[in-house]
Protein backbone atom coordinates (compact mmCIF):
# COMPACT_ATOMS: atom_id res chain seq x y z
CA UNK A 1 0.00 0.00 0.00
CA UNK A 2 1.87 2.53 -1.39
CA UNK A 3 1.76 6.14 1.09
CA UNK A 4 0.32 4.06 4.49
CA UNK A 5 3.38 5.46 7.15
CA UNK A 6 3.06 2.69 9.92
CA UNK A 7 3.45 4.04 12.99
CA UNK A 8 6.26 2.53 15.91
CA UNK A 9 6.14 3.24 19.54
CA UNK A 10 9.22 1.37 21.33
CA UNK A 11 9.75 2.08 25.47
CA UNK A 12 11.60 0.26 28.12
CA UNK A 13 11.65 0.16 32.20
CA UNK A 14 12.26 -1.78 35.03
CA UNK A 15 12.53 -1.97 38.79
CA UNK A 16 14.58 -3.74 41.79
CA UNK A 17 11.90 -5.85 43.58
CA UNK A 18 12.34 -6.45 47.11
CA UNK A 19 10.92 -9.18 48.99
CA UNK A 20 7.33 -8.86 49.16
CA UNK A 21 7.04 -5.32 46.66
CA UNK A 22 4.85 -4.91 43.23
CA UNK A 23 5.84 -2.13 41.20
CA UNK A 24 5.17 -0.83 37.75
CA UNK A 25 7.87 -1.68 35.64
CA UNK A 26 7.23 -0.18 33.08
CA UNK A 27 4.45 2.66 31.73
CA UNK A 28 1.98 4.21 32.21
CA UNK A 29 1.25 4.60 28.38
CA UNK A 30 -1.24 5.63 26.15
CA UNK A 31 -0.97 3.10 23.36
CA UNK A 32 -4.22 3.14 21.43
CA UNK A 33 -2.84 4.43 18.61
CA UNK A 34 -0.97 1.08 18.53
CA UNK A 35 -3.46 -1.93 18.14
CA UNK A 36 -0.56 -4.51 17.92
CA UNK A 37 1.64 -4.36 20.94
CA UNK A 38 4.64 -6.73 21.90
CA UNK A 39 5.30 -6.64 25.69
CA UNK A 40 8.30 -8.45 26.84
CA UNK A 41 10.22 -9.06 30.32
CA UNK A 42 13.45 -9.76 31.47
CA UNK A 43 14.26 -11.07 35.03
CA UNK A 44 17.67 -9.80 35.47
CA UNK A 45 17.81 -11.26 39.20
CA UNK A 46 19.09 -14.21 40.73
CA UNK A 47 15.43 -15.93 41.80
CA UNK A 48 12.76 -16.85 39.94
CA UNK A 49 10.14 -13.46 39.24
CA UNK A 50 7.09 -14.49 40.83
CA UNK A 51 4.88 -12.50 37.71
CA UNK A 52 3.97 -9.99 35.78
CA UNK A 53 0.50 -8.67 35.09
CA UNK A 54 -0.79 -6.58 31.81
CA UNK A 55 -3.11 -3.95 32.71
CA UNK A 56 -5.20 -1.87 31.07
CA UNK A 57 -7.08 1.24 32.09
CA UNK A 58 -10.23 2.66 30.14
CA UNK A 59 -9.40 6.55 31.34
CA UNK A 60 -10.09 8.78 28.76
CA UNK A 61 -7.84 11.32 29.93
CA UNK A 62 -4.60 11.33 31.78
CA UNK A 63 -1.48 11.83 31.14
CA UNK A 64 1.98 9.42 30.68
CA UNK A 65 4.48 9.92 33.46
CA UNK A 66 8.24 8.56 32.77
CA UNK A 67 10.65 8.60 34.98
CA UNK A 68 8.57 9.36 37.80
CA UNK A 69 7.45 12.80 36.50
CA UNK A 70 5.16 13.78 34.17
CA UNK A 71 5.66 14.81 30.98
CA UNK A 72 3.03 17.74 31.03
CA UNK A 73 2.80 18.20 34.86
CA UNK A 74 -0.64 20.30 34.23
CA UNK A 75 -2.44 16.89 33.53
CA UNK A 76 -2.96 13.74 36.11
CA UNK A 77 -1.96 10.48 35.31
CA UNK A 78 -4.73 8.05 34.28
CA UNK A 79 -7.53 7.37 37.15
CA UNK A 80 -5.86 4.71 39.52
CA UNK A 81 -9.13 3.21 40.72
CA UNK A 82 -9.52 2.25 36.85
CA UNK A 83 -6.95 -0.67 36.06
CA UNK A 84 -7.98 -3.99 35.33
CA UNK A 85 -5.71 -7.03 34.39
CA UNK A 86 -5.57 -8.44 31.18
CA UNK A 87 -3.21 -10.69 31.36
CA UNK A 88 -1.90 -12.37 34.26
CA UNK A 89 -0.72 -15.66 33.63
CA UNK A 90 1.62 -15.37 31.43
CA UNK A 91 4.85 -14.09 32.84
CA UNK A 92 4.33 -16.31 35.84
CA UNK A 93 7.36 -17.40 37.39
CA UNK A 94 9.85 -16.17 34.63
CA UNK A 95 13.27 -17.90 35.69
CA UNK A 96 16.12 -16.19 36.94
CA UNK A 97 17.56 -14.86 33.26
CA UNK A 98 14.51 -15.57 32.03
CA UNK A 99 13.08 -13.23 28.97
CA UNK A 100 9.32 -13.85 27.47
CA UNK A 101 7.70 -11.92 25.45
CA UNK A 102 3.32 -11.60 24.64
CA UNK A 103 2.08 -10.80 21.53
CA UNK A 104 -1.38 -8.58 21.81
CA UNK A 105 -3.85 -7.12 19.68
CA UNK A 106 -5.97 -5.13 21.04
CA UNK A 107 -7.34 -1.49 20.43
CA UNK A 108 -10.00 -1.01 22.86
CA UNK A 109 -8.04 0.31 25.71
CA UNK A 110 -5.85 3.34 26.00
CA UNK A 111 -3.84 2.87 29.01
CA UNK A 112 -1.31 -0.10 29.32
CA UNK A 113 1.14 -0.97 32.26
CA UNK A 114 3.23 -3.83 33.25
CA UNK A 115 3.13 -4.91 37.24
CA UNK A 116 5.91 -7.10 38.68
CA UNK A 117 5.80 -8.65 41.57
CA UNK A 118 8.40 -10.57 43.75
CA UNK A 119 7.43 -12.85 46.35
CA UNK A 120 10.46 -14.43 47.39
CA UNK A 121 13.49 -13.37 48.52
CA UNK A 122 16.81 -12.47 47.35
CA UNK A 123 15.26 -9.07 45.59
CA UNK A 124 14.93 -9.16 42.26
CA UNK A 125 15.60 -6.75 39.35
CA UNK A 126 12.75 -6.98 36.14
CA UNK A 127 13.14 -4.94 33.07
CA UNK A 128 10.05 -4.53 30.55
CA UNK A 129 9.97 -3.91 26.96
CA UNK A 130 7.20 -2.39 24.85
CA UNK A 131 6.81 -2.14 21.16
CA UNK A 132 3.77 -0.99 19.54
CA UNK A 133 2.69 -0.72 15.30
CA UNK A 134 -0.17 0.80 14.37
CA UNK A 135 -1.04 2.44 10.82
Amino acid sequence: MQGMVIATRDEQGGASLASGVSSVILGPYNLQLYPTKAFSVYNCGSATLSGVVIQTNPDPGGNETQGGSSINATMAAPNAGLWETYDDTSFANLASGGVKTVYVIDKSAKWWRLIATNDRTPPITASGYLYGAGV
